[in-house]
């Protein structure tokens, strides 16, 4: 019985992230929604139900994406979220699962690649660059000037 109030659970949730606004998204969140979606997943037997939660945490992820966008954050705290929880952990051995069905498997990728592969540090690192250049007084090294004495 627990197990089917946690799936009629996370349907309704799904359905929300899939069919809400961005700031309903927000809300369920910061309700402490992405762990236990993650949880849902590991050691979940029913592909279906794995699915519908996989797409759950993409959906949650894009939110998450565009709100970095917009607010011109260096990370998308949704994924912090999610990394704080264990979520890549497992969704990379999710990934490793032969039983899965290709488009979760391919989703599974998708969420990797585009919110986990380290291109969020890459680009964090180049606005660090540019933020440096801004700053940077061109030819001017206190160390190696001539000072008269």
């Amino acid at each position: 019985a627990k197990y089917d109030i946690a799936k009629e659970a996370l349907w309704a949730l799904s359905n929300a992230t899939s069919c809400g606004t961005d700031e309903q998204i927000k809300f369920i969140v910061n309700q402490g929604f992405i762990g236990p979606l993650c949880e849902f997943c590991k050691g979940n037997n029913n592909v279906k139900a794995t699915r519908v939660a996989i797409e759950a945490i993409e959906n949650v992820l894009n939110v998450g994406k565009k709100m970095q966008e917009k607010r011109s954050s260096l990370r998308n705290q949704y994924a912090v979220f999610m990394e704080e929880s264990g979520g890549i952990e497992i969704l990379e051995s999710l990934k490793g699962d032969m039983s899965i069905p290709k488009e979760t498997y391919e989703s599974i990728r998708r969420i990797i690649r585009q919110h986990f592969d380290g291109k969020e540090q890459r680009e964090e690192h180049k606005r660090l660059g540019q933020l440096k250049q801004m700053f940077v007084i061109p030819n001017l090294n206190l160390y190696d000037q001539n000072i008269p004495n």
